[in-house]
């Protein structure tokens, strides 16, 4: 018998059959520990129970499952209603087309939102999370809520939105992360709203720390892509709740409301000195960010691309970026803007807005997410890079439809001198593959 006591909206207490839920809520991780000549991995298992059967609350609902799927009888007390469903204080309303054939899937991802009051959206980007956001607001009109994000992009749109839909009386708080990490009054909220959820979710991380002193009983997190299995996703349910509606890529494009990545990949020469170095780090400087091959492949394209329209060119460190927009300058006599973390919030809400034409942005981490520029004919992933969620997001700021827009060019380069960045292409190639876009 599982017996499990809500204490509210935070956390709860396993009172019976700790050792029997521990399966489900455990992880596997890993440390390096120095070693006599070197450092040595090491894994180690670790459960989300803390002291006293405490678990966040987030996480009765893998508990459920996890004792239906093993036939194993469970109660949940909740003798102060913590769970039970905050009313809405009018229908869900929207300026925005959520009720047409294409977009209906908004109203229902809405609705179920409505009903189960915490918990994840994973839909792509360009399916309208915003839309989705601002409509749940709608619904809850004489509530308070807090808007969490990471990027100051992120929060000037969501508030552009928020005007657009008519709703800029309502009690909300719009704050990035960090900002909202310094203090915040842990009762005065009754909704909060969490963008790109799945970034930051740690035990040590700002949004532990803050989620976790919040009293807020409607938690909702959106992103197109979540953590792998273990302690990050385990976090973010805890701490949000599972995943309650999803709105794939391949549905969007089925739908005409995304565009169809079309993958356009090139090889470039091979430099067998690269294979010399051992450590990453001068791997990727000289194959990557040094790479006047790369490099100049990367500028041609663009202006190649930007006869159709905007391009982004992603890239990962300011080095990079430079070496890029001096080369287009130098060797073409084209102006390319550069935005990177020490471009002020002001002046990339400004470039963003002036993303038309033939205009090439290349941008660091800061344009990866949260770009709202439905017209870009392509982007170039010039930083390569083996994480998946990245390449995602990197695909995802072309995936939105404009006028006469129903594809978009996503332009990869592989460079065969180094296993490192073989290995890496292999990964995003995997990822093509598996989506079914090759």
């Amino acid at each position: 018998m599982i017996e499990i006591t809500v204490l509210d909206p935070v956390w709860s207490q396993i009172d019976k059959g700790r050792s029997i839920v521990k399966p489900c809520l455990s992880y596997h991780g890993e440390v390096y520990k120095q070693g006599k000549f070197k450092k040595i991995r090491k894994e180690y298992e670790a459960s989300m129970i803390h002291r006293g059967g405490l678990v966040l609350t987030g996480l009765i609902d893998r508990i459920v499952k996890f004792s239906k799927r093993q036939d194993i009888p469970i109660r949940v007390l909740d003798p102060d209603g913590m769970l039970e469903p905050l009313s809405p204080t009018s229908s869900i309303q929207s300026t925005f087309d959520i009720d047409s054939p294409e977009r209906s899937y908004q109203r229902e991802l809405v609705t179920k939102i409505v009903q189960q009051q915490r918990g994840v959206i994973k839909a792509a980007t360009g399916t309208g999370k915003t839309v989705l956001m601002v409509s749940l607001i709608s619904a809850y009109r004489d509530r308070r809520v807090l808007f969490l994000s990471n990027t100051h992009i992120a929060l000037s749109q969501f508030a552009e939105t928020l005007l657009d839909a008519g709703l800029g009386d309502v009690c909300i708080d719009i704050q990035t992360i960090q900002s909202a990490s310094r203090g915040l009054q842990s009762d005065w909220y009754d909704i909060v709203i969490v963008d790109e959820c799945h970034e930051g979710m740690d035990e040590s991380s700002m949004y532990y720390k803050v989620l976790t002193n919040l009293a807020a009983p409607i938690r909702v997190g959106f992103t197109a892509t979540l953590p792998p299995e273990g302690k990050h996703l385990l976090v973010l349910e805890g701490l949000l709740g599972p995943v309650i509606g999803e709105f794939t890529i391949q549905e969007g494009t089925e739908r005409g409301v995304l565009s169809k990545p079309q993958i356009k990949m090139h090889m470039l020469p091979e430099h067998t000195s690269l294979r010399d170095y051992y450590r990453y780090g001068d791997v990727y400087r000289l194959g990557v960010v040094e790479n006047r091959a790369l490099n100049r492949k990367v500028v041609t394209d663009a202006l190649e691309d930007s006869k159709l329209g905007p391009v982004l060119i992603l890239v990962t460190q300011i080095a990079h970026g430079e070496n890029v927009c001096a080369m287009a300058s130098e060797l073409y006599g084209r102006k390319f803007t550069f935005v990177s973390g020490a471009t002020d919030a002001q002046a990339r809400d400004q470039i963003r807005k002036e993303m038309v034409g033939n205009a090439v942005v290349v941008a660091t981490a800061v344009f990866r997410k949260a770009l709202n520029v439905p017209a870009l004919s392509s982007v170039i992933n010039a930083c390569g890079g083996k994480s998946e969620i990245q390449t995602l997001q990197a695909i995802g700021r072309g995936l939105r439809v404009s006028e006469g827009k129903r594809s978009v060019v996503i332009r990869d380069y592989f460079n065969p001198s180094h296993r490192f960045l073989v290995d890496h292409f292999g990964r995003r190639l995997c990822l093509y593959f598996r989506e079914g876009w090759l």
